[in-house]
């Protein structure tokens, strides 16, 4: 530097005698003629000056309006990331919603069928009940008239044998109606005779009587029966074809409601679909947009890189660029404070929204499980009726059917006294007859005996004849009484066969009040599992519900916590950036910067010594030419007036100052231009 100076000053003072000739030779129009070139050299640069001042405030607006651009596409795209992030949520709680609700449909399907299978088994015990006691009874019945057309029979063939021994003995007692004890014997007899045939016919017309009530009573139970099994059928049919009703109308509102919901959750999940494709295609658009920003930058930046290495500003300008970065952080600082206010009152709307839709559901779902409790309770209350009044019509024929039984049993009593009467009658006649006829063979061989003491001659053919039909006679009797010993046995066999079956009823009474028992406690061990079955589906039902409040709150504070890590991130990052805004530079940038600078001056002060030999050449030739031209006395070159010599040095003086400045600006600009990168490269570590 002093080398260089030293030399420009032995440059422009020159010797005495030069200065004096070049003073003497330089004419004052021509100083003038430099002054205005100099002033409008002065003009041009300010205004270029000027122009290069607005031009970089044009770059600043452009760059400001830029970072706005980009600040407000990005906040856009956040929001709108975070719209698609909340309808995403969104569909995933419908999709949810959707499993759960299909699930709760499949359950009510599966306990529908369940208890349609079990009425339909009910349905078919009972059928199978009515089919089995009807057979019953119809056997019964069946047997009752058989052994009533079989006692029939046999009263009517005895009533025959007894009319046919009557008009045997009658004939016998017609042709020995000689013998005066015989005569006597015949009397009773007949007697006898007559009053066995009036007890017959009593007999007769009260079996007659019998019959007629036994089947007036048959008939009037088979008809009460059949009116009674045919009202139960019609009323089991009419039940049954209610319940498959209303189970179809249910079934069918149920699919309507889930086909409208699955057609409107369609509906949305196509609408929010398209929108979402919207959106990426927005998104898309946006991106290629901001490429093409990004690339229309790149020449701006290498435009403006240009420039700032052309443009020379004074050290005052870096001071207001200061005062516009502190008056930017401050803009930014409040943007953000502004925006993390704005973040955490949308945060705090969002989940006090969340919190009431989360009662909203919970309100729903109680309604919801509510009316299904109120449905099965509706369901076993009329499942419950249904059975009380089965039950009440089962009692009831079961009470028919031991009604009929005890009238059965009382007439077949009535039957057993009725025959037992007879039977006894017939029995003691019987005695009674064969008592008569042992005192009568005694009297008549008591009186055969002295006759034949008394007439030992022999005996005439007549009387011959008398005893040997009277042998005759006595044969016979003793025949009928062995034919009533014979009869009396079988009707004793009879009586004990007839207890047989009384007892064989009881025990089938028995058996049929046993299985009344058994059907009543399957009854009601069939009512416990039903109850038990819902009280499962109705906890698990709760369950379920509970789960899903739990994963609602669960998601609520996974979304609060991450909210919450969230703005303190942003606080943590805005501490950063303050940090950074305050910190000073470091010494390793502050002395790579001065480095910088000084090699800059270096570089600059060789330029203008080098501009100012150059210039300096050009007007020692100019003025050598200039004084050839004017005078015949050549000058020696490079000598100056000392008015020229004082204005020259002005104007070297003006064009250091100026050189000075425009120096002062240069190294500004890069001094910016440095710390800008530094900055740069630090946000990016």
């Amino acid at each position: 530097m002093s080398s260089g100076k030293n030399h420009q000053h032995s440059q422009y003072n020159g010797t005495k005698g030069q200065q004096m000739l070049f003073s003497q030779a330089y004419p004052h129009e021509l100083h003038g003629k430099m002054c205005k070139k100099i002033a409008q050299l002065t003009k041009v640069i300010y205004a270029l000056n000027l122009k290069v001042d607005e031009y970089e405030y044009n770059i600043l607006s452009l760059k400001e309006a830029h970072q706005d651009e980009i600040d407000l596409i990005s906040s856009e795209t956040k929001e709108k990331f975070l719209q698609y992030e909340s309808k995403i949520g969104e569909e995933q709680h419908l999709r949810q919603r959707i499993q759960s609700l299909e699930e709760s449909l499949e359950k009510n399907n599966m306990i529908k069928e369940q208890t349609l299978a079990d009425f339909a088994k009910y349905k078919r015990q009972m059928e199978e009940w009515e089919s089995r006691t009807k057979a019953e009874h119809n056997e019964r019945i069946s047997v009752l008239s058989k052994e009533m057309l079989s006692m029939k029979t046999d009263f009517e063939t005895k009533v025959k044998q007894l009319t046919d021994e009557a008009d045997s003995l009658r004939k016998e007692c017609k042709a020995s109606e000689r013998d005066k004890a015989m005569e006597t014997l015949n009397e009773k007899l007949n007697a006898e005779v007559q009053t066995l045939s009036q007890e017959v016919q009593s007999l007769k017309s009260h079996n007659q009587n019998l019959a007629e009530e036994h089947e007036l009573k048959v008939s009037k139970l088979h008809t009460s029966y059949s009116k009674e099994r045919e009202n139960l059928r019609k009323a089991l049919q009419q039940s049954v074809t209610e319940m498959i009703k209303q189970l179809q109308q249910k079934e069918q509102e149920q699919k309507r409601c889930a086909q409208a919901k699955e057609a409107a959750m369609e509906q949305e999940l196509k609408q929010q679909k398209d929108e979402i494709q919207i959106k990426a295609q927005e998104l898309q658009d946006m991106t290629k947009h901001l490429q093409q920003i990004k690339e229309s930058m790149q020449p701006l930046k290498e435009y403006a890189a240009q420039k700032q290495e052309i443009m020379r500003q004074h050290r005052e300008e870096i001071g207001r660029i200061k005062r516009q970065k502190d008056e930017e952080k401050k803009h930014l600082k409040e943007q953000l404070v502004k925006s993390l206010e704005d973040l955490a009152k949308n945060h705090t709307a969002e989940i006090k929204a969340m919190k009431t839709e989360r009662i909203r559901m919970q309100k729903e779902q109680q309604t919801q499980l509510e009316e299904v409790k109120k449905k099965y309770e509706q369901q076993i209350n009329q499942l419950v009726e249904e059975r009380e009044a089965l039950r009440a019509k089962h009692q009831h024929v079961v009470f028919q059917d031991q009604s009929d039984l005890s009238s059965s049993l009382s007439f077949n009593g009535e039957i057993k006294g009725s025959i037992k009467a007879p039977t006894e009658a017939i029995n003691t006649e019987l005695t009674r007859c064969t008592c008569i006829c042992h005192s009568k063979t005694e009297d008549h061989q008591a009186n055969v005996l002295p006759v034949q003491q008394q007439k030992p001659a022999p005996e005439s053919p007549l009387e011959e004849e008398k005893e040997e039909k009277s042998q005759i006679q006595i044969k016979k009797l003793n025949s009928e009484l062995d034919k009533c010993e014979k009869e009396m046995s079988r009707l004793e066999k009879e009586n004990s066969i007839l207890k047989d079956s009384v007892e064989q009823l009881s025990k089938e009474i028995m058996v049929s009040k046993q299985e009344m028992l058994d059907f009543q406690e399957k009854q009601s061990r069939t009512k416990e599992e039903l109850k038990l079955k819902q009280n499962t589906e109705l906890d698990k039902i709760m369950q379920n519900h509970r789960q899903e409040i739990q994963t609602m709150v669960s998601k609520f504070s996974t979304s609060q916590t991450f909210l919450q890590s969230k703005i303190i991130s942003l606080e943590a990052e805005l501490k950063e950036a303050e940090d950074k805004a305050h910190k000073l530079p470091r010494p390793e940038d502050l002395h790579l910067i001065n480095r910088l600078q000084d090699r800059l001056t270096d570089k600059d002060q060789v330029i203008k010594q080098l501009m100012e030999i150059q210039k300096y050449d050009e007007m020692v030739e100019t003025e050598t030419h200039r004084s050839q031209s004017f005078s015949c006395n050549p000058r020696e070159a490079g000598s100056l007036t000392p008015t020229l010599k004082e204005e020259s040095g002005r104007c070297i003086g003006k064009e250091r100052n100026k050189g000075t400045r425009v120096q002062a600006a240069r190294v500004a600009c890069q001094v910016l231009f440095i710390l800008r990168a530094v900055e740069m490269k630090r946000e990016k570590s």
